[in-house]
């Protein structure tokens, strides 16, 4: 198993940094300038890949969910907060800095029956109906998509429970103690490899957590995948005050020397030629306003107010991040045609800057002359992003 070293707090750059090792056995097969890395390559590819890893506070969301229907868009402003899509599917979660996260890039494991590093004892004990028919279903021999969860997250209990924890594995991706959730998992496949991620709320800000990921359900439609909220909690909970000074790093140690038992472990520093591929992902998918918002799946987005002289509603339907229709509702009294604002809206990236280029004084005084320019941008744009939240350079830390 090869320890990547990694004190970024850039939730850009880590799961850029995902991305690079899930990916990596494909980078310089035709090019001659990379021939003396092909050997690290191909031990790359067989070799299990251990990332210890941490974000500044930051909602990251499932890569099939519509953002905005994931986070409390006001809150994350205000309080600054990244947001970044992942590759892999479920739901979204909060990062701070009392959240460790850890990933595990190996040969995939529905495809292989030698994970030494991971324990066995999970893939015997399926206890959940659904699950235990999932796994009757599979190959003889072959490990369902359950198994290489539980797999994969076993090292995590063993460590939580050498503590006296009384950690489990809950379904198929969560760990829970005493029925509360403090960690979640996720996987993603790729060049006959599998990244497999997951969260450990040790000492996270729950306050944070749930402010972060509310929303109001009633502005925005969607087939989008929902997040569905669990109780949580935090390790140090279960731990006395004086066994939580430094967990994290107590964690780390420990899970490096549980991991150790079954399998040497070589600890490697990224060089300047990883980094500059890392750094490419980064800037040109997860740092973007394309991949993070403009990725979502088709919505609809709703927002209305009453005023004095009437209800005013507004509508758009979001495709691929822009407004392919927009409409005003209400019963109130416009003066004029409605529809050349509305034509300045459709095309449009559903983002804050972008819709307030095409809305213009002149347009709203023609057509809703009681309507306040500042009411119309409250109610057009109170959920739609700025571009600020995806930053295309630095190194958060």
């Amino acid at each position: 198993m090869i320890y990547i070293l990694n004190d970024s707090l850039d939730p850009y750059f880590n799961l850029a940094l995902e991305e690079f090792f899930l990916a990596r056995p494909d980078i310089g097969e035709n090019n001659e300038r990379d021939a003396p890395n092909r050997l690290a390559l191909k031990e790359l590819a067989s070799e299990p890949i251990l990332l210890l890893w941490q974000n500044a506070p930051t909602v990251v969301v499932g890569g099939r969910q519509n953002t905005l229907e994931e986070i409390d868009l006001a809150f994350i402003e205000k309080r600054k907060i990244n947001v970044v899509r992942r590759t892999t599917g479920g739901g979204a979660v909060y990062h701070d800095l009392g959240n460790l996260n850890y990933s595990f890039v190996v040969p995939d494991p529905t495809r292989s029956s030698s994970l030494s590093p991971f324990s066995e004892q999970s893939r015997n004990s399926l206890s959940d109906d659904s699950l235990r028919a999932e796994k009757e279903s599979a190959p003889s021999g072959a490990l369902t998509l359950s198994d290489s969860f539980r797999l994969l997250s076993q090292p995590v209990v063993d460590v939580l429970r050498a503590w006296n924890i009384p950690a489990e594995l809950s379904g198929r991706n969560d760990i829970t103690v005493d029925g509360r959730k403090i960690s979640g998992s996720a996987q993603a496949r790729k060049n006959g490899r599998t990244l497999h991620h997951g969260t450990l709320l040790f000492d996270s800000n729950l306050d944070d957590v749930a402010a972060a990921l509310r929303v109001a359900p009633d502005k925005f439609r969607s087939k989008a995948v929902a997040s569905v909220r669990s109780r949580v909690a935090n390790i140090v909970e279960f731990l006395s005050k004086n066994e939580r000074a430094d967990v994290i790093e107590r964690f780390k140690t420990d899970l490096l020397a549980r991991l150790a038992k079954t399998q040497s472990i070589t600890t490697k520093s990224l060089s300047e030629r990883e980094l500059s591929y890392i750094r490419k992902i980064r800037d040109e998918k997860y740092a973007t306003w394309a991949w993070n918002f403009g990725a979502s799946p088709r919505f609809q987005f709703r927002s209305a107010r009453r005023f004095d002289w009437g209800k005013f509603e507004l509508a758009f339907d979001v495709v691929r991040g822009r407004v392919e229709r927009a409409e005003i509702f209400g019963d109130f009294f416009a003066l004029d045609d409605l529809s050349p604002l509305l034509t300045r809206l459709v095309g449009t990236p559903f983002e804050r800057e972008a819709l307030l280029a095409r809305i213009t004084e002149s347009l709203l005084r023609r057509s809703l002359p009681f309507l306040s320019p500042e009411d119309f941008v409250e109610l057009a744009l109170n959920a739609a992003p700025s571009r600020d939240l995806a930053p295309l350079n630095g190194d958060t830390k």
